[in-house]
């Protein structure tokens, strides 16, 4: 472990528990005014090893989460940047401090850290209701809920997805998928549609139809899985666009002379697909110049489609 960020209360001992169990390069100690000088004269002398380096962060008010967590927000990336460490090596334990401080820690670092510790035990002092007795501690660890979950990334991957920002939703898939192993077959799937709604939309539709076919075979084994109505609905829908995608493809094979016949030699699916993506240039994503160049795009194929069906001229063939 690289770096733990580390809460401090009144009673050093936990933090010294676990900062010998885990033993980080180096470690962010989140205290409050009364017990920054607690890290010092009691947690460092009993340390048994070595950290290359340590930083204090003084809560601005132990009792106000809002401002606690947006100190830490501030305050940890500037240390990450300081030592050059990336966030993926950075493990958080939120037993020290106060409540708000504990709860501010989680919350601020659910978006950073990869995982949280805990100390607890099964000996407690006043009746088991106060601390862990010494002796008795044991570090408890856990996933960071948010990456298990992935509540906030599927959001960040919703909103993207319906923006048309189709890259973007394969970028978050795919670092989310290096984040929760528990759910890589899940990112793997997002980030496979992804990339072929981002084909599909810059009018690839070879590269398209051979992910998307793909894409497809891992939604019916995740829905196996999946008691998510929604997620049952998103799949039925990428079924139908999968089959429009598949006529769309075909015609635009057989317009190249790639196929020999279609069902629609007029190619009316391809042409309204590339009128679709111009509207969806325009209003979407205000790309206008790209709208433009696509409605090009339709009015140059439906010349092509004329040719071909009315004079048989195939015009890639004219010298």
């Amino acid at each position: 472990m690289k770096v733990m960020v580390i809460s401090v209360g009144g009673s050093p001992e936990p933090v010294i528990y676990s900062l010998n169990r885990q033993q980080p390069d180096y470690v962010i100690y989140f205290t409050s005014r009364g017990t920054r000088a607690l890290v010092r004269e009691q947690v460092e002398p009993q340390l048994q090893f070595d950290i290359c380096d340590s930083e204090r962060l003084v809560a601005p008010d132990e009792q106000n989460l809002l401002e606690c967590v947006g100190y830490l927000l501030a305050e940890v990336p500037r240390c990450l940047d300081l030592w050059d460490i990336s966030a993926d090596d950075l493990v958080c334990d939120f037993t020290g401090g106060t409540k708000v401080m504990s709860a501010a820690l989680v919350l601020a670092l659910s978006s950073l850290a990869t995982g949280f510790s805990y100390i607890g035990g099964s000996v407690r002092n006043k009746d088991g209701l106060g601390v862990v007795t010494g002796g008795n501690e044991q570090v408890l660890r856990v996933d960071n809920p948010w990456d298990v979950l992935a509540v906030q990334t599927m959001r960040e991957m919703e909103l993207m997805f319906n923006r048309c920002r189709f890259q973007v939703v394969a970028e978050i898939a795919a670092a989310a998928k290096k984040r929760s192993e528990k759910h890589a077959a899940f990112f793997t799937f997002w980030k496979n549609i992804a990339d072929a709604f981002t084909a599909w939309d810059n009018i690839q539709y070879g590269r398209a139809h051979k992910i998307f076919g793909q894409a497809v075979g891992q939604t019916r084994a995740l829905l196996a899985l999946s008691k998510n109505s929604r997620f049952n609905e998103f799949a039925r829908q990428l079924e139908e666009c999968s089959r429009r995608l598949d006529i769309v493809y075909r015609q635009s094979e057989f317009l190249t002379g790639h196929v020999a016949s279609v069902d629609d030699p007029l190619c009316g699916e391809l042409l309204t697909d590339i009128v679709a993506n111009a509207v969806r240039r325009a209003e979407v994503e205000h790309k206008y110049d790209d709208a433009v160049a696509r409605l090009y795009s339709a009015i140059e194929k439906k010349a092509k489609i004329t040719l071909k069906q009315k004079y048989a001229i195939d015009n890639s063939h004219v010298v």
